[in-house]
């Protein structure tokens, strides 16, 4: 089912490789970015065949028998695979991380592919698109600090944005069963924001990407031929003052088919101090972000309760605001602090989306791991080993429906995909 013509969203499209008017392009660009926080990229240098060959390579792997992809998941030394039900029912993903973008790549193909020609492949591949996209985000990033400002490019780049770094996020989404019975579409990845500089996506002809509007609407990102989709993440927001926009963003199913994305992050490094230069703030305006380590964000994001990256509604704002009273004096830092006066504003964001969200899964994470370990004590099935077959067997028994396997599923992801996350930038979604 697509979607209708109203509800999709006219970006600006910027040719990577040409000089930007000031007047004009440059000007859409940054309203583009302030509003939405999306465009789209041409002339980027990546061929179609080499994304045909990248998919079917993805495919190789997502098409693997599950318990031969767990020999790369969570709970394996490697922890690059991302299975079912911990962002999604239907997302899987595999990560490959840089700078060394073929040792990464290399760790999990010796694991997963028997035949050594497919293993050299991938891992060749892997290399060159991770090192194309490094230096596409560059040039990228280059693009938008000089939407900032005149000299702003010129004079932050090297300084704050040289050693940046970025990894990819291979993800594969499988059909919904039902989705005909839904208007709307299933949810296939929730509402978040990226933990990044910036996203470049491919997204295949299916689509399903959206974006949230300030008015809480979503609004569909048709994919758009011969061209990537880039999105400011939370770090450049913060960096920018809030000038650049990191807007939430979900995946929505419509079609009774597999959909494949591939996603780049490009990040500050953990020890970074984010601030944004007075410079960028501006005269007689203030800063809106306190200085903040990246470490400590995505350690918030990823492993605290409150924060955890998976619970709607939950972004920078609510790490590093700094907050002030009626007469313009800065009162604590968020951190969390407004946690009372998030949760009304998140229970409304949610009840807003309009799809289907009693098939999506609680991601495990360590701010979980106690609620899950009293579920397993009042009556979820407790298991020594990852019990893949049970799984299966009740979703053949009941065609697919994840409601009626619950046990199961709490069961699966209790013993074949928890592991405390690391401190890493690398455990980020994408869409």
């Amino acid at each position: 089912m697509s979607s209708p013509p109203e509800n999709s969203l006219q970006l600006p499209v910027m040719d990577i490789h040409q000089p930007l008017l000031p007047s004009t392009d440059l000007s859409s660009l940054a309203e583009a970015c302030k509003e939405w926080g999306f465009f789209h990229i041409a002339n980027h240098g990546i061929s179609e065949e080499f994304y045909r060959k990248l998919r079917s390579l993805s495919h190789q792997v997502f098409s693997l028998p599950t318990d031969a992809k767990l020999r790369a998941g969570p709970l394996s030394p490697i922890r690059a695979y991302t299975p079912h039900f911990i962002a999604s029912p239907f997302f899987e993903s595999l990560r490959v991380s840089g700078p060394d973008y073929y040792s990464s790549a290399k760790g999990s193909a010796d694991v997963l592919f028997d035949q050594q020609e497919t293993n050299t492949e991938f891992c060749r591949m892997f290399l060159e698109y991770g090192t194309r996209m490094a230096e596409l985000s560059a040039r990228i990033v280059r693009v938008l600090l000089s939407c900032l400002g005149d000299d702003v490019e010129k004079k932050y780049y090297e300084a704050e944005f040289r050693r940046c770094h970025g990894y990819l996020r291979v993800n594969s989404y499988s059909p919904p069963g039902d989705v005909q019975e839904e208007e709307e579409g299933v949810e296939g990845l929730g509402m978040h924001t990226d933990m990044s500089c910036i996203t470049i996506l491919y997204q295949d002809e299916i689509g399903g990407l959206q974006v949230r509007s300030r008015e809480g609407g979503w609004v569909d990102i048709q994919p758009c031929e011969g061209t990537l989709v880039v999105n400011i993440g939370d770090l450049l927001q913060a960096w920018s003052n809030g000038q650049l926009r990191s807007s939430q963003h979900r995946v929505v199913l419509r079609q009774p088919v597999s959909r494949f994305s591939l996603a780049f992050f490009w990040c500050f490094e953990d020890d970074k101090v984010v601030e944004a230069p007075e410079e960028v703030v501006g005269k007689g305006s203030r800063k809106l972000y306190r200085p903040f380590v990246c470490l400590d964000y995505v350690r918030f994001r990823e492993t605290i309760e409150k924060g955890r990256f998976e619970k709607v509604g939950y972004t920078v704002d609510d790490f590093a605001a700094a907050l002030q009273d009626s007469e313009g004096r800065e009162l604590s830092i968020a951190n969390g602090g407004v946690e009372e006066q998030r949760e009304s504003k998140i229970s409304d964001q949610t009840t807003a989306s309009g799809l289907r969200k009693s098939r999506r899964c609680t991601a495990l994470t360590a701010g979980s791991m106690e609620s899950v370990a009293e579920k397993s004590e009042s009556g979820v099935k407790k298991i020594s080993a990852c019990d893949v077959e049970a799984l299966k067997r009740c979703l053949d028994e009941h065609k697919g429906d994840y409601k009626k396997c619950q046990t199961e599923v709490e069961a699966f992801k209790l013993s074949c995909s928890f592991k405390k996350p690391s401190p890493s930038q690398d455990h980020l979604k994408g869409s």
